[in-house]
């Protein structure tokens, strides 16, 4: 019998490289179920459309009953817009309680013990106490963030323009982080675990700078603007006011030394080392 596998924040950037992960799987034994907002636009999405399709709004309790109908595993990825944890992520964990969903892995950040503000905090919480199995998993900065939010003005200016301040980074590939998410769907060692899933470690933007700069041939310079100047020059880019505000609590992290920390964790339970940052510069740049 297949197991019906809800993802929800199929559209993301993280969940779309979760769905990549389980096409190229091609397990006959999941049913792979992509949650999604806005399930008109996803049907002809070509990469959306090759899974089953269901509505799933987070802002949209209704929608809740429906999308968890027969399904045994769920993939829990919160939006960044998703601030109100108690109105909109504890109603989704009681009604997969009734649902008898078997398993939530959930998609976190690191040391969220740090930084009690962050709404990862009490998402965790909820999964933990539901007494639902659960893996959670706490992921550095994805390496792949780096083309994605600074691509267009490395090519363009030759620069990277963070708040970040000199505070270093646990550079994570995106691609060991899904392959935990898709790996905890079936292995019981991960089961009930907390994992801290980072690169082997950090660095901060003038390092990674100059790692582009040798690769590229060129001189890339990380520039530091003021939180006022880096929103105003952001919106300029044309990236969505919750994009930059993202990013601004990102550097801030970033800024105060709470995203200087590697984990062991992926070593232990994938029987491997993670991609390097180098690597990811020498196959992207």
């Amino acid at each position: 019998m297949r197991e019906n596998i809800l993802i929800t924040g199929s559209t993301g950037f993280f969940g779309r490289h979760l769905l990549s992960q389980c096409q190229e799987a091609s397990c006959d034994k999941k049913n792979i179920i992509a949650g999604v907002r806005r399930e008109n636009e996803a049907k002809v999405d070509t990469q959306i459309s090759q899974f089953e399709v269901r509505p799933f709004d987070f802002f949209n309790t209704h929608t809740f009953e429906k999308a968890l109908d027969g399904i045994q595993k769920l993939i829990l990825i919160r939006p960044p817009a998703l601030k109100n944890t108690k109105r909109y992520i504890l109603p989704l964990i009681e009604v997969a309680k009734q649902k008898n969903i078997q398993h939530i892995t959930f998609l976190s950040v690191t040391n969220t013990e740090k930084s009690k503000m962050i709404p990862h905090l009490s998402v965790e919480k909820y999964i933990i106490e539901s007494g639902i199995p659960y893996t959670i998993i706490r992921s550095g900065f994805f390496m792949q963030n780096i083309q994605r939010l600074n691509g267009n003005e490395i090519s363009l200016h030759q620069t990277i323009t963070m708040t970040a301040g000199n505070g270093k980074v646990n550079f994570t590939d995106i691609r060991d982080v899904v392959d935990v998410a898709y790996r905890s769907l079936d292995d019981e060692s991960l089961r009930n675990k907390e994992l801290e899933i980072t690169g082997s470690k950090c660095y901060n933007f003038y390092e990674v700078a100059e790692m582009i700069s040798k690769k590229i041939g060129k001189t890339i310079s990380y520039t530091k603007p003021s939180a006022i100047k880096f929103i105003r020059e952001k919106v300029k880019e044309k990236f969505s006011i919750q994009l930059i505000i993202q990013m601004s609590a990102v550097c801030n992290r970033i800024k105060q030394g709470r995203a200087e920390f590697t984990s062991e964790d992926f070593i232990k339970y994938m029987h491997r080392e993670p991609k390097t940052l180098e690597a990811y510069i020498q196959e992207t740049f």
